[in-house]
């Protein structure tokens, strides 16, 4: 019985799956019903319903419909090949794309002279990789059909694929001339004039093709990447703004990088510096996404840096928030974790906010040796990361990324060879060099010391050099201004500055390096180069581009190199430090700026409003009984080891305190967490006295008359603000490290003999010498260890000597320039591997 109920049910299911598929055939197409076996109107059936699962997402039923056409009638070649392509596309979206690749081989061996065929396979295989077969069957559809202007369209996209990018130009524009209204190619001869630098044809048909855009994503993303690429903000605006309108949320990809249209916009805003709309755009869209992507977090928080201190801590809400979005993310999508982390560490340091500063400086240290060996963007400008204690060979990739991105940005590649100004190659004999000191963008005081360094008036005496100083602004001691030829960069010198450096130096000094104010575009977009070229005063440490800086001019003590027994090497010089070759003074490379003049002197007004501000009226501390420690460093040089230091100091000296000043860079923000960190250690922060700057000449008064020693920062030295100073008289405590930002201070002290007194050996040392400097103090006694010190630097900087014989140090800077152009005549025979040591 059971055998018979199995029979029973066998027979049923084989009934059924055949009414099933008679039903499937009757149902295939109206069409097909009626057709006879065989026939080609029968295969057009199938391909008919194959067609309509295929728009409907029934891949599996397509699929089917494809094979039963493509089996009716196997000798209709052209039928057939219809078939088998369409059965190819439904197994590429199944994923299966190398039978996709064969079911098109097959098809187009079917038909092949069918251009459509030739298309498609050649598409396919553009689609696999496959660019050179996909370049030849895609040749032979536009030759078979050379009004296929889709096949001449993708010949082009696999021709820019192969960087053929002149000949992809000409298969998009004959797309065009097929079908005037094509405007996939003319959206591709937009990126493709773009590709070859012809930024006018890219902007003409960019413009052309958005006219005729009724809001495809696509084709607006496409259109911002090219107008971007040409520095047509117009055109990038209006694309964005399209996009806002029509799919708000949209997202962009551009450069590879993909970001919703709010976000590219507000990017946009950013750059043009309209910090406050881009905000608003961001936060719209941070409302309308419960989970936030990081490069919008991160956007946001540069935006509100951008705003001023005031907005420090909204800044920094976003940035902590973008920072762990990106440490949960792999691969290339964490790619901009270093820039976030660096522009982080950079507002934490200004406003001394140093809550779970260890862990963020470790993530930073990590972040740029991954972004080394990665070819990531760089984390920070290196300026800041002087100040950072991280090891110096994070510092030195930092610098080297910093610098190919600069090469980047202003010449559009990261390794192109500089060309040296071949009328300045040879110097006829008796003539002098010329000398181009490279000052532009001055601020933060640099521009008036540039002018008043007193050895101008000895360079100008030289028999061997004449000096230039080429800046923007013309600011400065009137005096200093006519020791020095000035170049002031205003109107159309401004513009053919680059030309005017190439055709006027052999030898040019930048000023600035990376710090604020520096213009590396004037070299990098310079036909030609003066043939000497190197890093001086502003940033101690490696430019990070032995082509465009091939030198560097330091000191022995800066760059911790023994004068009497150089490297045999020197790629060995200073071991993790510097990528050039060196040039080396006497201490110190720093020159002197002005000093008071003999009539300078506060008056009562001004000295009475100074001690009510650091001494108060209550009568706390009184000036004749205070030892005042000074700091005049921006606090991001500042970090708690150092900061711990120094309330050591105060607390073992108890009748002094300690002199900041406020720098308008964040520092407002700063200053109040000092006093709690001080609190939190047990000081009274009534001790921590802060003013405001003043004008230069009075600052440097009002330093030397209520100032008794500079507590010098560590690992990154005061440069200006040691050698003003000591300038004002005032003794600097100084403790150099490996570093060369953190050994300028005590190479001036080793110029003026003071060293053995003013430079610690470690960090124990540095706080035991300043507590017994404090402690010798006593206004009464001409004698004592203070007392002493103090006069033989003011004793020196009477009489120039030392770091104050601007003579001295005109003749060893005239003599190491004659002798760096002399050696680098003879790079060839020298094989370019030198330094350069004045002893």
């Amino acid at each position: 019985m059971m055998i018979q109920q199995s029979v029973h049910h066998l027979l049923h299911y084989h009934l059924c799956l055949r009414l099933f598929i008679l039903l499937l055939l009757l149902n295939v197409s109206s069409s097909s019903r009626r057709c006879k076996p065989g026939s080609h109107e029968h295969a057009a059936g199938y391909i008919q319903a194959g067609a309509e699962a295929y728009d409907n997402g029934k891949l599996d039923a397509a699929a089917s419909c494809f094979e039963l056409a493509a089996r009716v009638n196997p000798q209709d070649g052209p039928s057939s090949a219809v078939a088998l392509s369409n059965l190819a596309t439904v197994k590429r979206d199944q994923g299966r794309v190398g039978e996709a690749l064969e079911l098109m081989r097959d098809a187009r061996k079917m038909a092949p002279e069918d251009a459509e065929t030739a298309f498609l396979l050649g598409k396919m295989l553009g689609d696999a990789g496959q660019g050179k077969e996909a370049i030849l069957h895609l040749e032979h559809a536009c030759h078979q059909d050379p009004s296929h202007f889709r096949a001449w369209s993708q010949l082009g996209v696999e021709l820019d694929k192969a960087r053929e990018h002149a000949r992809a130009l000409l298969m998009y524009e004959q797309a065009v001339k097929v079908k005037e209204d094509y405007l996939t190619a003319k959206v591709q001869i937009a990126l493709a004039a773009g590709n070859l630098q012809d930024c006018e044809r890219s902007r003409r048909m960019g413009r052309e093709a958005l006219g005729g855009i009724r809001g495809e994503v696509p084709y607006l993303s496409a259109l911002a990447t090219s107008f971007k690429r040409c520095g047509d903000r117009e055109g990038e605006r209006e694309a964005y703004l399209r996009a806002l309108l029509l799919h708000p949320g949209a997202i962009f990809e551009v450069g590879g990088e993909k970001r919703t249209v709010e976000e590219r916009f507000a990017a946009l805003l950013a750059e043009e510096g309209k910090h406050g709309v881009a905000i608003q755009f961001l936060e719209k869209a941070k409302r309308q996404k419960e989970h936030h992507a990081p490069s919008l977090l991160s956007l946001l928080g540069f935006c509100y840096s951008q705003l001023g201190s005031r907005f420090y801590p909204e800044a920094m809400a976003a940035l902590e928030k973008s920072c762990r979005l990106y440490e949960s993310l792999r691969g290339e999508e964490r790619k901009e974790l270093g820039p976030v982390l660096g522009n982080l560490l950079r507002l934490k340091f200004v406003t001394g906010n140093w809550t779970r500063l260890n862990f963020f400086l470790s993530s930073f240290a990590r972040i740029a040796r991954e972004s080394s060996r990665a070819e990531a963007p760089p984390p920070s400008n290196p300026v800041f990361v002087l100040a950072y204690p991280v090891d110096d060979s994070v510092l030195l990739s930092i610098a080297m990324l910093y610098a190919k991105g600069q090469r980047q940005k202003f010449a559009g590649a990261t390794s192109l060879p500089l060309p040296r100004a071949p009328d300045l190659l040879e110097l006829p004999a008796g003539k002098k060099l010329t000398i181009g000191f490279l000052a532009p963008g001055q601020g933060n005081g640099v521009g008036s010391h540039l002018a008043s360094w007193s050895f101008w008036q000895h360079c100008k005496q030289s028999s061997r050099i004449s000096c230039v100083l080429f800046s923007d602004k013309d600011e400065g001691e009137e005096g200093g201004r006519r020791e020095v030829e000035h170049v002031q960069l205003t109107g159309e010198l401004r513009r053919d500055a680059s030309s005017l450096i190439s055709k006027r130096f052999h030898v040019l000094l930048d000023i600035f390096g990376h710090t604020e104010g520096s213009r590396p575009e004037l070299l990098l977009s310079s036909s030609s180069l003066p043939p000497v070229r190197m890093q001086f005063y502003g940033y101690e440490g490696s430019y990070g581009d032995r082509d465009l800086f091939p030198f560097h001019l330091s000191d022995w003590a800066t760059a911790a190199v023994d004068a009497a027994a150089p490297p045999a090497d020197p790629t060995a010089a200073t071991p993790g430090m510097f990528v050039e070759k060196l040039v080396l003074l006497p201490p110190s490379k720093f020159p002197s700026g002005a000093l008071p003049a003999a009539g300078d002197s506060l008056d009562e007004e001004e000295e009475r409003r100074m001690e009510h501000m650091l001494f108060g009226t209550e009568g706390h501390w009184r000036r004749n009984e205070t030892f005042v420690f000074c700091s005049f460093a921006k606090s991001y040089k500042l970090h708690p080891r150092l900061f711990k230091t120094w309330v050591s100091i105060l607390l073992r000296s108890p009748n002094s305190i300690l002199w900041l000043l406020s720098y308008p860079d964040g520092s407002d923000l700063a200053r109040p967490r000092l006093r709690e960190h001080a609190e939190r250690m047990g000081l009274d922060p009534a001790r921590l006295v802060v003013t405001g700057l003043l004008e230069r000449k009075r600052h440097l008064l009002l330093k030397g008359t209520f100032a008794h020693l500079l507590l010098d920062s560590f690992p990154y030295n005061g440069h200006l603000t040691t050698a003003e100073a000591l300038a004002a008289g005032i003794p600097v405590l100084a403790l150099p490290q490996t570093r060369p930002a953190s050994r300028l201070s005590s190479s001036m002290l080793a110029a003026l003999q003071l060293h053995p007194r003013l430079v610690a050996r470690d960090l124990e040392d540095y706080e035991e010498l300043a507590v017994r400097i404090a402690s010798s103090w006593n206004k009464n006694v001409t004698h004592s260890w203070f007392a002493e010190t103090r006069e033989e630097l003011r004793r020196r900087r009477a009489v120039g000597e030392g770091f104050f014989d601007s003579r001295r140090y005109a003749e060893k800077f005239s003599q190491a320039m004659s002798m760096t152009w002399d050696l680098e005549e003879n790079s060839e025979t020298l094989g370019r591997r030198f330094h350069v040591i004045c002893n």
